[in-house]
């Protein structure tokens, strides 16, 4: 059985069906191939196919013969699939050896007969960060926090890869391990005000920012049970670089006495809800603004928030409950809110507000107790800074303070209730320094 193809000069080419008793296999079975001459040579076309016992004849010389009807019509329309291959090759066959042939054959027949693969949905970048952004905007005006935030930092960093690649639209597919490592340079080199590049830890803010649409963008496309597509994510191969050290902003246990001693000359101004926001912060273990202004109010002796700065990356919330100690009651009284811990949010209507205007207060008050260029922030850093080195507080209860995560710890945190009790003795212990305690000489 056979089927041949021509060509005008060329020598004749005519495909067999090829079983080999010594190919039987254990279960009796015989391995189907289909053979041809070709430029002085033989070439083999495996077909996947097999012959029981009762589908093959053997013939006079000794040989063997398919009888199955149905294994004869698959292979005389498989010949004719490769007959065709090889008409449309025309005189280009003759450069071919048999083996070569074959090979071509086989994989282009594999090429015409696979069902095709639908292109893979191509996914914007730019746009799903878009989307991403105006959902945080709509949650934090909503919820009257500062509108900036998060969401005006992504923007941000999408704007900046935007001028990177050149590109108006990014799509996920363009951002690879090498787009990062050139993005990278550009930001240490290029990018910048002063076109020298970025300093402290801008490149580390904006591929953390970059990362964060990578897993949320994985967690909205890559279902389990209906993949839309899957991303492939360069971070699980680059490494972001890690931020320098940064600024130390803590100030001594004297000038801290200072602030908490000042006596503005308004009463009710901003440089008096300035100072006493700065010490309410203290004495809640660093709390933040945003924080004091979005808390709920508390619930017996405790105040228990959740840390806004870094409750979406965390499976706790980052939740954390504050003793109310004895210096931070006036003020929680002076400045007590209906539905909130503080009647803040009736003065200022977002956080972002309300924040500058206590950095604006405290840096007048800095100015005139020879503090430059102090900041809110300084309560939170000069809190820790108390505990570890003067107060003797080793550093792990220190992150607990501040409720920061200790990798190391991260999977024991996750089987273990947490207990209050040791930040809130911690922070008694930083505050009665404050009240009584005498800093240590540096030179000592």
């Amino acid at each position: 059985m056979g089927a041949e193809i021509g060509a005008e000069k060329r020598a004749v080419m005519t495909f067999y069906i090829l079983l080999r008793k010594e190919k039987q296999r254990k279960d009796g079975s015989f391995p189907i191939a289909l053979t041809f001459r070709w430029n002085g040579g033989k070439g083999y076309i495996k077909t996947g196919l097999c012959a029981t016992k009762k589908q093959v004849a053997e013939t006079k010389d000794g040989g063997l013969k398919l009888t199955d009807s149905f294994l004869n019509r698959l292979l005389n329309d498989r010949m004719g699939l490769y007959n065709r291959i090889a008409l449309e090759m025309g005189l280009s066959a003759n450069s071919y050896s048999a083996p070569e042939l074959a090979k071509y054959i086989a994989q282009k027949a594999i090429e015409l007969t696979s069902p095709k693969q639908p292109e893979p949905e191509k996914i914007s970048l730019t746009d799903f960060a878009n989307e991403y952004v105006q959902r945080q905007k709509e949650l934090n005006e909503k919820k009257r926090l500062n509108s900036k935030g998060s969401a005006g930092n992504i923007q941000t960093a999408m704007n900046s890869l935007c001028r990177f690649s050149g590109k108006s639209n990014l799509l996920f597919d363009d951002i690879t391990v090498e787009f990062l490592n050139g993005y990278s340079h550009w930001m240490l080199t290029t990018q910048g005000r002063d076109g020298k590049g970025i300093k402290g830890r801008g490149l580390q803010l904006y591929l953390g920012h970059l990362n964060q649409l990578f897993r949320e963008a994985e967690r909205v496309y890559n279902n389990k049970r209906e993949r839309i597509f899957i991303i492939f994510n360069p971070f699980e191969d680059y490494k972001i670089p890690n931020p320098p050290m940064p600024e130390k902003r803590a100030i001594t246990l004297e000038q801290l006495r200072q602030i908490r001693d000042y006596r503005p000359t308004e009463t009710g101004g901003r440089l008096e809800l300035a100072q006493d926001m700065f010490m309410l912060s203290f004495y809640l273990i660093g709390m933040n603004a945003v924080d004091l202004y979005t808390c709920p109010p508390a619930t017996g002796k405790y105040i228990t928030y959740q840390r806004s700065k870094t409750k979406s990356r965390r499976d706790d919330k980052a939740e954390i409950s504050v003793l109310i100690q004895p210096e931070a009651a006036p003020l929680l009284e002076k400045y007590v809110g209906a539905k909130r811990l503080l009647n803040i949010h009736e003065r200022y209507a977002i956080a972002a507000n309300f924040n500058a205007a206590l950095n604006k207060g405290l840096k007048v008050i800095g100015n005139e107790i020879g503090i430059p260029n102090l900041t809110f922030y300084a309560a939170r850093h000069t809190w820790a800074t108390l505990a570890e080195n003067s107060v003797g507080i080793d550093k792990y209860t220190v992150h607990k303070c501040l409720n920061h995560v200790d990798e190391k710890m991260r999977m024991t945190d996750r089987y273990t209730k947490t207990d209050w009790r040791p930040i809130n003795r911690t922070n008694r212990q930083v505050l009665d320094f404050l009240a009584a305690g005498v800093e240590a000489d540096e030179d000592v």
